[in-house]
């Protein structure tokens, strides 16, 4: 929960760019991201939003890192506080990583994924 603070700095302080998939780098093909298949959204930009994973059962939560970016398709409705639970049947996979330096200048990537 720490590590994710100085992103909510950085995009609530003004300095947010004008394209906010300017740090984004595409994969050539998606990838497995099997750690966890729940998040919660803490801070929603242009593009997407920004998302804590979640290692535990939903009896028992605890959202943490890594903190993840799910582009808007289209037909998402993420807002904060948002809690993404990953329907049987579909698999999480990561499709980028999204790369920003924070308001202390520490340099930061995340991966962006996508619900498939």
């Amino acid at each position: 929960m720490i590590a994710a603070v100085p992103i909510v700095y950085y995009y609530c302080s003004g300095k947010k760019a004008k394209d906010e998939t300017k740090g984004v780098t595409m994969l050539e093909a998606p990838v497995p991201f099997d750690m966890t298949r729940r998040f919660k959204v803490f801070h929603v930009l242009d593009a997407g939003a920004l998302a804590h994973s979640s290692d535990n059962d939903k009896y028992n939560e605890f959202f943490g890192d890594p903190v993840v970016l799910f582009l808007f398709d289209g037909d998402n409705s993420l807002y904060d506080d948002k809690i993404i639970d990953v329907p049987k049947g579909k698999k999480v996979v990561q499709v980028g990583t999204f790369k920003y330096s924070n308001t202390i200048g520490n340099e930061r990537t995340v991966p962006v994924l996508k619900v498939m």
